[in-house]
């Protein structure tokens, strides 16, 4: 029943709500080998506030999302992959829920 979208470092699995108010629902699965507890809360920070912004609580699926790669070790490696998550998320968006608001 559920669907997987694949976008480089991040796995997102999808399928329709069970509830009937149509609220969606997120989990988020950072493994240890991404990084330290702060990197790992981070990535979960900018996962949440894409969601957040893009307005996902409406559209009636519930997500998991995987995060696969673990965390570059350099600054200007960590903006780019940082960056990478956020696209990764809008992607998601645009293919499967129509255009981003």
């Amino acid at each position: 029943n559920s669907r997987k979208f694949y976008n480089g470092s991040i796995k997102i699995f999808y399928k329709k709500s069970f509830c009937d108010n149509g609220i969606s629902k997120i989990g988020i699965s950072v493994p240890k080998r991404v990084g330290n507890a702060p990197k790992r809360n981070r990535l979960k920070r900018i996962i949440r506030e894409c969601f957040r912004k893009n307005k996902f609580k409406d559209a009636g699926i519930d997500l998991l999302v995987y995060i696969s790669a673990p965390y570059p070790p350099k600054r200007e490696s960590v903006v780019t992959f940082e960056k990478g998550i956020r696209d990764g998320i809008i992607l998601f968006f645009q293919q499967q829920l129509g255009p981003v608001k």
